[in-house]
């Protein structure tokens, strides 16, 4: 025993090396896992969060008709829908499973009327109210001014003749009937000035109209604002509901007049007693609690939430059933979607690293096995069996693999978040395993290697390449595999790597042997002599070779997807507002517009006017849309770097006769068709050349159709600026200067304009887990990547240590100085990194296009799947930073050859 611990002593820098990979490899194991799934938690709860809650919420509703004066409801009836609908809701709540339950909140409910048309300040305007009674109101908003509005007391018309042959418990009259005390209702201050009312102020109901017993005149309804409320939080679930709640809906409809429409609130307590008065609809729903969403959980709320959806529920006491629906769907199927490919991604990136840290182990196996050479070879003379020896080899390789394992696992537990699970505890016992096993192959007297092996060699490279062109083909083919991550698409970056290599490797020996036979022929030792030891030594630079061309192809093929990744999100941000800057609103005006175009760094702009509203028919659906109106081959000009189907086509040809147009928000016309337009002159026909067109700010919200102004039909307004688009030169396009030339805009046109910045869009999306997730994990890949690599070269250097160390002595003696001496450890780097660095460009650049383009990476950059660049500058960077850590290296290794003195050596040599 005292002798084997005198050997690790003597050969500890060689397990420190071996220990150190598996640190590495064992803390990536483990880290890289939890790393993945707490991104993708974070991602997936980050996207349910991202949507308003009308979209994420399961929601149910239930209209009640309003009845006329003198029909009957009974008692029991409007018990349900009022008094028993939030316990209804409630009921069903704490019936759903878990995990389910906890990613929905508890129930919300409300009674909103239809729209009741009112009067208001301006003649030519349409006023309309939606009365609300939600029980929840006062723990939603805030009292701003005013008071809060009163019970309604209702009065009932007397009991109808035969009223005592009634059922026990119904009461035969239950509508309301107008009274002179208006109802009290509280809005925000935004809805109020819409329709022009003060505190104070009534106004009559126009569907609420009776007959006065005493006059016989028609009477109507009165409501009264008495109080001004505010939300207390603009993202609750409530306001994110019905964003006509807290802001009023205010339409311009050209000679039409203006339509407007807000929410008043009324004390919710004698509901049930008013409901009948009107046409309202009761509302239920759960909001999405996001932070209850993870990765692993989501296939089972998916699967919970579709069989929730699948059957109506049985509320309280079994008198209504209740169907509830949701987007919320749509979206987890989505984010599943997304997720794979992006967990796909991640695990991806780290199969190259892995891949070279297994090849990092071998080389320092096969070092620390060099090193024992003398003793192994001993020990078998003296009578040692192979058993014995490479037992005692896997005994070191525990030595220097089980402590660093620990320490990696340790360090992965520490630096990411999960629980410790039998997947991470096996990736770090087989990290900690495998040096030993090597060790145990390597381990053997002679250093010849076997003959069957050289000769199995050709045919496993064979294999790998046959394997390769298969595994493309079928990625080109089919694509990804459906239904999570792709084995196929993981494994080739590493095929496509080992391909290359392979191809290299074979390459190699060529121009070596060609420029030793002619450094032959010319002047000078140095060059000759380190041709001919990098000949020598070709099979030992197999792996150092294969390490360092992985490293090179994980960091081109991290900038490519890199740069992939910024170009994808960009192009998305511009799509969405239609180019670098768009601008809306009824308060631009021309003036403005030309004042933009002198703003520093703006370079055009197009003007997209309204021409006010007309009817659109297809196929039996049809819609009143704001017919927009520009010159089109100058906003095509503008968007020239959107992606082709977000661009505005030029619409200045016609069709076969008939007018091109753009349309927008209009469902019931979302592909190319014929359309026909309800103009003042008549119908006029047109074709649908695009339904995706952005405008950004420019356009509506509502259905818009865009036509050219030499198109434009007659009948409609006279054109009148609506908004437009900006283009930036490049330098203003990110980054400060795009901040800045947003704000010099801003201010010319002032706070009543709409403004979309591409950039700030760009930055937006970048806020998501997965885009950062991204980019940090190609950093982290390219530096793992880098420095394996630096290490593989560092151990070569080392295994080439005592012949380099006796060679440069014994040179000194002859008279060569150490800038001499310095070309022999670059004839021994020189080769190695050349040749990985030309495979690795190589196959930095063919793995883009074999696993970025079948994947959706549309998911995280938001918007469609970008093209793959090949930046020749990005690929010069990344291949000067290896060379410059290479330069490193070899200094260092010079630094420790030129420390011990030619005597030294020499006397070494003699000693030997």
């Amino acid at each position: 025993m005292r002798l084997l611990f005198k050997q690790w002593a003597a050969f500890r820098g060689a397990i420190i090396a071996l220990a150190i990979v598996v640190l590495i490899a064992a803390f990536a194991v483990v880290a890289w896992p939890r790393a993945v799934t707490s991104l993708l938690t974070q991602d997936v709860q980050y996207r349910i969060d991202q949507p308003s809650a009308g979209i994420t919420s399961v929601q149910t509703a239930h209209r009640v008709n309003g009845l006329a004066t003198g029909n009957v409801a009974p008692k029991d009836q409007y018990d349900y829908v009022w008094n028993f609908y939030g316990a209804s809701l409630e009921k069903t709540y704490r019936t759903l499973p878990q995990p389910l339950k906890s990613g929905l909140r508890e129930p919300g409910w409300t009674a909103r009327t239809t729209l009741i048309g009112t009067t208001g300040p301006r003649s030519e305007g349409h006023y309309g109210l939606q009365l609300e009674a939600y029980p929840q109101w006062r723990s939603q908003m805030k009292l701003v001014e005013g008071s809060w509005p009163a019970a309604y007391q209702p009065e009932f018309a007397p009991v109808p003749e035969g009223a005592g042959q009634a059922m026990p418990g119904v009461s035969l009259e239950t509508v309301m009937r107008p009274t002179v005390k208006p109802i009290e209702v509280a809005m925000t201050a935004e809805s109020a000035k819409a329709m022009g009312l003060s505190l104070g102020q009534t106004r009559p109901l126009d569907d609420i109209a009776f007959q006065d017993p005493t006059t016989g005149l028609p009477t109507y309804q009165q409501v009264e604002l008495v109080g001004l409320v505010a939300p207390r939080d603009d993202a609750a679930p409530y306001w994110e509901l019905q964003s006509q709640r807290a802001h009023p809906t205010v339409t311009d409809k050209g000679d039409a007049g203006v339509d407007i429409r807000a929410t008043a609130w009324l004390d919710p307590a004698p509901w049930g007693e008013m409901q009948y008065s009107f046409t309202a609809d009761l509302l239920g729903w759960y909001a999405a609690h996001p932070p209850a969403y993870t990765w692993q959980n989501l296939p089972t709320m998916t699967s919970q939430l579709n069989a929730f959806l699948s059957s109506p529920h049985e509320p309280a006491e079994g008198q209504v059933r209740m169907t509830f629906t949701t987007q919320l769907t749509d979206v987890l199927a989505g984010i599943q979607s997304g997720g794979s490919s992006l967990q796909t991604l991640l695990i991806l990136l780290a199969t190259g690293p892995l891949g070279a840290a297994f090849a990092v182990l071998i080389l320092g196996s096969e070092l620390l096995v060099e090193r024992r050479r003398p003793v192994l070879t001993l020990l078998s003379a003296r009578g040692a069996s192979p058993w014995w020896i490479r037992s005692r080899m896997a005994l070191e390789g525990l030595v220097a693999g089980i402590p660093a394992a620990i320490v990696g696992l340790v360090l992965a537990f520490l630096v990411t978040a999960g629980t410790i699970d039998a997947a991470a505890l096996f990736g770090a016992a087989s990290c900690a395993v495998l040096p030993a096993a090597i060790l145990a192959v390597l381990a053997r007297p002679s250093d010849r290697v076997p003959r069957r092996r050289r000769r199995w060699r050709w045919v496993l490279e064979v294999l790998v390449l046959l394997v390769t062109v298969a595994a493309l083909v079928t990625l080109a083919e089919r694509g990804v595999a459906p239904g999570g991550v792709d084995p196929l698409l993981v494994l080739t970056p590493l095929l496509v790597t080992l391909s290359v290599s392979v191809i290299m490797l074979r390459l190699y020996p060529l121009p070596l042997r060609a420029l030793n036979g002619s450094l032959r022929k010319r002047r000078g030792a140095i060059g000759l002599i380190g041709a001919s030891r990098s000949v020598l030594g070709i099979r030992s630079a197999l792996i150092p070779v294969l390490v360092v061309l992985v490293g090179v192809a994980m960091a081109v093929f991290s900038a490519v997807a890199f740069q992939t990744e910024r170009d994808g999100v960009s192009q998305a941000a511009h799509a969405r507002v239609g180019s670098d800057i768009s601008l809306g609103g009824p308060g631009l005006s021309t003036a403005e517009l030309k004042q933009v175009t002198a703003v520093p760094g703006v370079t055009a702009t197009g003007a997209v006017d309204t021409a006010g509203f007309a009817g659109v028919s297809r196929n039996g659906g049809s819609d009143f849309v704001e017919v927009l109106v520009a010159d089109t081959a100058h906003l095509a000009s503008l968007q020239s770097g959107l992606p082709a189907d977000a661009r505005v086509p030029d619409l200045s040809q016609k069709v076969d006769g008939k007018i091109p147009i753009a349309i927008g928000n209009w469902q019931d016309a979302t592909t190319p068709g014929v359309v026909s337009l309800s103009v003042g002159t008549g119908d006029v026909d047109a074709i649908v050349v695009s339904a995706t067109a952005s405008l950004g700010a420019a356009a509506p919200n509502s259905a818009w159709i865009l036509v050219d102004k030499k198109n434009l039909p007659d009948g409609l307004d006279t054109p009148s600026l609506r908004g437009a688009l900006v283009a930036l030169d490049g330098a203003h396009q990110s980054g400060k200067d795009a901040a800045t030339a947003g704000s010099a805009i801003a201010k010319v046109t002032g706070a009543g304009v709409t403004m979309m910045d591409a950039a700030a869009q760009a930055d937006a999306i970048r806020e998501a887990p997965a885009v950062t997730g991204v980019e940090s994990a190609l950093m982290i890949a390219t530096a793992l990547g880098a420095l394996l690599a630096v290490i593989a070269l560092v151990l070569t250097l080392v295994m080439g240590a005592r012949e380099r160390i006796r060679l440069v002595g014994t040179l000194r003696t002859l008279g060569f100085d150490r800038r001499q001496t310095t070309g022999l450890v670059v004839w021994e780097v020189a080769p190695i990194l050349a040749t990985g660095l030309v495979g690795g460009v190589i196959a930095g650049i063919v793995l883009p296009f074999a696993v970025l383009a079948p994947l959706d990476l549309s998911a995280f950059t938001g918007g469609a799947q970008p093209p793959i660049p090949i930046d020749p500058l990005v690929i010069t960077a990344v291949v000067a930073v290896f060379v410059v850590v290479v330069a490193a290296v070899v200094a260092l290794a010079v630094w420790i050859s030129s420390r011990r003195s030619p005597a030294s050596v020499l006397r070494v040599g003699e000693e030997e």
